[in-house]
């Protein structure tokens, strides 16, 4: 697997509140950390049996394709990925829609270029000190209860527009 971009949003709701959006501005460092997360997610995304599916025609009311194509034209990952939250903070203000937090992913594998993306909650975790054996609580992205996100397999679109959702 070759990663080529990831970032990292947020969205954050309380409550019935309107969503707010915690964008970064910046692509995430490649790191043995950072590949080893997308390596998971593309792992459990596998696992979990995906559907297939197919964008909608409509690209006025569904325009997350267009910017998909307009991101593989300009290779401008952040601006993609924060218009692509805008669409996503429209569509969240359905009742009982949570925040969380959302990652993109560009990578290639066997030579064909995949984008990602995954809506993931926090968990809270418990990690040992070491040195003092002590215990602490940690907040961390909890990939193995991945529910919703996509995956386009960018060479099968070309072709077909397939998606693969879950």
């Amino acid at each position: 697997m070759k990663l080529k971009n990831i970032i990292l949003h947020q969205i954050i709701r309380e409550n019935e509140d309107d969503p707010e959006l915690n964008c970064s501005d910046h692509n995430l460092i490649h790191n043995e950390t950072v590949e080893e997360f997308v390596e998971k997610l593309i792992k459990i995304y596998s696992s979990k049996n995906p559907t297939f599916g197919s964008f909608e025609d409509d690209s006025v009311n569904y325009p997350f394709q267009l910017k998909v194509r307009e991101y593989l034209k300009k290779l401008d990952f952040l601006r993609f990925s924060k218009e692509s939250m805008n669409i996503l903070k429209k569509e969240i203000k359905t009742p009982k829609a949570t925040g969380g937090y959302v990652v993109f992913v560009h990578y290639e594998e066997k030579k064909v270029d995949f984008v990602i993306t995954a809506m993931l909650d926090k968990s809270t975790q418990f990690a040992v000190d070491d040195s003092s054996l002590g215990i602490e609580k940690l907040k961390t992205l909890d990939i193995d209860k991945l529910a919703r996100a996509n995956r386009i397999n960018i060479k099968k679109w070309d072709n077909k527009p397939v998606v693969h959702f879950k």
